[in-house]
């Protein structure tokens, strides 16, 4: 049987007629340590690798077998293994490589990759690494250790996540991507970054890299098979990712801003970069915070569709990072609703660790001096304050798509001379859409009832009365709604002295 002759869906097929939950990735899975394991491997130990019940395996190779990939439970056909080789992209990895016993916390880390890779192409890596860019603070970066880069590239190896592989870097200050790329096993890899300077870096060092093994390749010194390069996007992740890029990718890798809006924001942007399947992981790398901050990045992961499958404790170490203690921990996360409901936005907020700071110094100092003078006041009345709660109902049809609210209220906002910080949309199954705007002056939030044509305001403004008054009236006039609800609120009046501005 010719490689063209297997359905290219055939890992889908496979796994809807053996009821395996994982899906084609976990096809993938079975396939791939079972290519490792040239001398067969029982279902045993099979299950310990891939998290698949024994009873499902059996069930699957059997399949496999009647797909006639396989010729029996642990060998391939001859075309079977020609299309996990050409089609998936296995490759057969030096036998001193062990996955059963792999340590990566091993004083071996640098034998091994040169296994991998070979001592030339090592060599050569090696040295680009020790020649990237100087960390710039104000974006967050802090290099991590050559060990560290060695360590997630074999992490990724081991879990099946290089080999035939499109790949993408969501900020890359640290040059994994350069090992990746060197390895010649993976269909492509991709870095998104702000910075100019690693771009720059990372693109040159691909093609004179490119260049170089293309001579040893003509002089028979090396094997490399598919010369490509580096493919970088020079883009601040603070808007989406672009079109051509969104849902194609099978892995992404990031070492987000230290913030829990930059590791939040990182892990959208890689939900937008991967393919709509369920199994496929995101690396993200992100220093020791609180219980709480911890608790706030798993609630958003499984707000974008993933689960946490693994966390590995300081597996990341720094050159210098007192910020992070020198170490960060990787979390890998995997898709379990493929058919995602998030929605592309522009992040308005705050990002990199100065900004945040800087805003918690600003509200900090205004916190201390109402305090301040609060105490020292018993007689002057202010508000902090007008709440509008306004509810629109009979609302046309076609004024409930998500791009028209988000549009409408973004203009409302302009109208009224607010200052948006950041704006979140979800999408309720099978109707219905939340949107919070949040404020300099605070927030508006819109929740939406299709099925009933109706539309729930929450308009907060620490400011004139006359703006939150503005915001409604704006909405009304884009929303056309046959009636109208409006119930003000004053909010926060207390003794308190004239502050010279806005509450």
């Amino acid at each position: 049987m010719k490689i063209d002759s297997f359905a290219p869906n055939i890992l889908e097929q496979v796994a809807e007629k053996s009821s395996l939950a994982e899906g084609p990735e976990g096809v993938r899975s079975i396939l791939l340590n079972l290519f490792r394991h040239p001398q067969g491997i029982n279902n045993k130990l099979l299950s310990q690798f891939t998290e698949i019940p024994v009873p499902v395996l059996s069930a699957t190779r059997q399949e496999l077998i009647k797909a006639s990939i396989l010729s029996n439970i642990s060998s391939f056909t001859p075309s079977g293994e020609n299309y996990v080789q050409e089609v998936l992209g296995f490759s057969k990895l030096p036998s001193s490589f062990s996955f059963e016993n792999w340590n990566p916390f091993s004083s071996n880390i640098i034998n091994e990759v040169r296994d991998v890779l070979g001592n030339n192409i090592f060599k050569r890596i090696d040295s680009i690494i020790k020649e990237r860019p100087e960390p710039l603070k104000e974006l967050d970066q802090s290099r991590a250790t050559e060990e560290t880069v060695y360590r997630r590239f074999l992490f990724m190896l081991l879990n099946g996540h290089i080999e035939g592989r499109k790949i993408s870097l969501i900020g890359d200050d640290d040059g994994l991507s350069i090992v990746i790329f060197a390895s010649n096993l993976s269909k492509s890899v991709t870095v998104f970054d702000i910075d100019q300077r690693i771009t720059n870096f990372l693109q040159q060092s691909s093609e004179n890299l490119s260049h170089e093994l293309t001579q040893n390749k003509e002089k028979g010194k090396t094997n490399f098979q598919n010369i490509h390069k580096i493919i970088t996007v020079e883009w601040d992740l603070r808007n989406p990712i672009p079109s051509e890029y969104t849902h194609t990718q099978d892995i992404v890798f990031t070492d987000p801003p230290y913030t829990v809006p930059g590791s939040r924001l990182f892990l959208q942007r890689g939900r937008e970069l991967l393919n709509e399947k369920l199994g496929l992981p995101l690396y993200l790398a992100f220093g020791p915070k609180e219980p709480q901050t911890h608790w706030d990045l798993q609630l958003s992961s499984l707000n974008y569709g993933f689960k946490l499958t693994e966390l590995r404790k300081r597996f990341n170490l720094y050159r210098g990072n007192l910020r992070l203690g020198q170490f960060s921990d990787l979390y890998i996360f995997q898709i379990v609703f493929p058919k995602s409901r998030l929605i592309q936005q522009t992040h308005l907020g705050d990002l990199y660790t100065k900004e945040v700071k800087d805003r918690k110094n600003h509200w900090s100092q205004i916190q201390n001096k109402i305090i301040n003078q609060g105490q020292n006041s018993k007689e002057e009345q202010i508000v902090i304050g007008y709440h509008v709660l306004a509810e629109l109902s009979k609302v046309p049809k076609q004024n409930f798509s998500v791009e028209f609210l988000k549009a409408s209220l973004l203009e409302a906002c302009q109208e009224a001379e607010l200052t948006v910080r950041d704006i979140f949309t979800y999408l309720f199954s099978p109707y219905g859409t939340s949107i919070l705007v949040i404020l300099q002056e605070s927030h508006i939030s819109l929740h939406t009832w299709p099925e009933y044509r109706f539309i729930s305001l929450d308009i907060f403004v620490c400011d004139k009365q006359s703006k939150a008054d503005t915001v409604l009236s704006y909405l009304t006039k884009k929303m056309q709604p046959l009636y109208v609800t409006k119930l003000p609120v004053i909010r926060g009046e207390y003794p308190h002295e004239d502050l010279g501005g806005k509450t």
